[in-house]
């Protein structure tokens, strides 16, 4: 078997199905097979798949421990020489995964290969590539310091594929659609476990990095990915927004030691309460606008400071 596409699902069963058509669409020439696994959701992905698309290796999580450990868990049921986790709000682009499995399968030193991703609108998703965590980067990852290509003003912040006349090296890309060989993640011991979810396509490529293979982007190659459809509901986001901060902090103490991770909560903390003074000021003017980040901001920075933050899902000890 050439490759297996491991799926992790989350309440996104009609973005599932346009995803795996594309594939059956696009991928012919290799040898392939396709993994689902619910991350109990239940909302009726099974059934779906049983209908629509046999073939397909369906797995049923009756708990949900996270986005790594559903990988893990899928990987153990795959059998193909190389990897693509996918998200399931992806719609695969003419040849892409080809393109990216070919690209590995004739080079020594690519470990993972990435590619662009597409928003729904069209447009280019700067997550595409990402830069090594640093609190500077994550204080002032903003899109429009990265059209701008400040790099050399914001250490850690890339521009925008500027090598875009073939594969280039990249610290991390993005776990929406990431291809490696098996024997890698197999040696590491698949996605780490630290992380409830994000940082861990992060933590991967940073170890992959230091076995001495590379992480490589391959600009012709494009994936359509809508983006944060398992998390629009308005609970679900702010979800989200504390999940991302929790990762970012874990790594952190993981790899700069717990003086630095508390110093990017302190910065979270500066920041978050800033955002809160000039939404509490414009709020009686502009209510209804700024409800919602209201809330997201009194979650930062309730999380930052060390209080309860009242959101379904989140974990108290972090």
């Amino acid at each position: 078997m050439d490759l297996s596409v491991i799926i992790i699902n989350w309440n996104s069963r009609e973005y599932l199905r346009n995803c795996i058509r594309s594939i059956y669409r696009h991928l012919t020439n290799y040898s392939s097979e396709i993994i689902v696994l619910d991350n109990a959701s239940y909302d009726g992905t099974g059934k779906m798949l049983r209908n629509s698309f046999p073939s397909v290796t369906f797995i049923q999580n009756t708990e949900n421990n996270g986005f790594a450990r559903a990988n893990n868990r899928a990987f153990g049921h795959s059998s193909g020489d190389y990897l693509l986790f996918l998200n399931p709000d992806t719609k695969i682009h003419d040849r892409s995964i080809e393109t990216m499995l070919q690209f590995l399968k004739t080079s020594d030193r690519a470990g993972i290969a990435g590619c662009k991703l597409i928003g729904g609108s069209g447009v280019l998703q700067l997550n595409s590539i990402l830069s090594s965590p640093t609190i500077i980067n994550q204080l002032f990852d903003l899109e429009i310091l990265q059209k701008l290509y400040l790099r050399r003003l914001l250490k850690g912040i890339p521009p925008l594929f500027p090598k875009p006349d073939g594969p280039f090296e990249v610290d991390t890309v993005c776990g929406a659609a990431l291809m490696i060989r098996r024997d890698i993640f197999a040696a590491l011991g698949g996605f780490p476990t630290d992380y409830f979810m994000f940082s861990e396509d992060i933590d991967l490529c940073r170890r992959v990095r230091q076995q001495g293979f590379g992480v490589y982007v391959i600009p012709s190659a494009q994936i359509i990915h809508y983006g944060g459809q398992s998390s629009s509901k308005v609970e679900a986001g702010l979800f989200t927004v504390i999940q991302m901060k929790i990762s970012r902090f874990i790594y952190f103490k993981k790899y700069h030691g717990p003086l630095y991770a508390k110093a990017y909560k302190a910065a979270i903390f500066i920041v978050a309460l800033c955002r809160m003074t000039i939404i509490l000021a414009l709020l009686p003017v502009l209510k209804n606008r700024f409800t919602v980040s209201l809330r997201k901001w009194s979650s930062i920075l309730a999380w930052s400071a060390g209080l309860p933050v009242r959101i379904s899902g989140i974990r108290p000890q972090e």
